[in-house]
C-alpha cells in the first residue's frame, strides 16, 4: 500500500514538473505603441498620399487603399501609371479608367 501511494506521489510530481507556464505575452497597449512608433503614426489614425491607416489595439497596422481602381490599373500595366500605345501617351485615371 505504501509503495502504491509513493508511486502515485512520484507520478504527480513528474507530471507537474513537465508542465510549464507559457511566457507572458507583451500586453496589447505596448504592441499598439510600438506600431505607432514604427509607422510614425498618431493615435486615431493618419492619412498617407493613397491610404488611411491606423494601428489596431493588437499592434497590427491596418490601411485602406483610397484608390484601389487606380492601383489595379497600374498593376495591370506593369506597375506604371503611363505608357505609350501606337505612339499615343496613355495613363491611368484615379477611378481606374484609361485615357489615351
Amino acid at each position: 500500500m505504501r509503495t502504491n501511494v509513493l508511486l502515485m506521489i512520484i507520478q504527480v510530481f513528474s507530471i507537474s514538473s513537465a508542465y510549464s507556464v507559457p511566457a507572458k505575452r507583451q500586453d496589447d497597449d505596448s504592441l499598439y505603441q510600438k506600431c505607432l512608433t514604427e509607422n510614425n503614426g498618431v493615435d486615431g489614425g493618419w492619412n498617407t498620399e493613397y491610404e488611411v491607416c491606423q494601428c489596431l489595439k493588437d499592434g497590427t497596422l491596418d490601411c485602406i487603399d483610397l484608390f484601389p481602381e487606380y492601383h489595379q490599373c497600374m498593376k495591370d500595366h506593369g506597375g506604371i501609371n503611363h505608357w505609350l500605345v501606337d505612339n499615343r501617351f496613355c495613363y491611368c485615371n484615379w477611378d481606374g479608367t484609361i485615357k489615351c
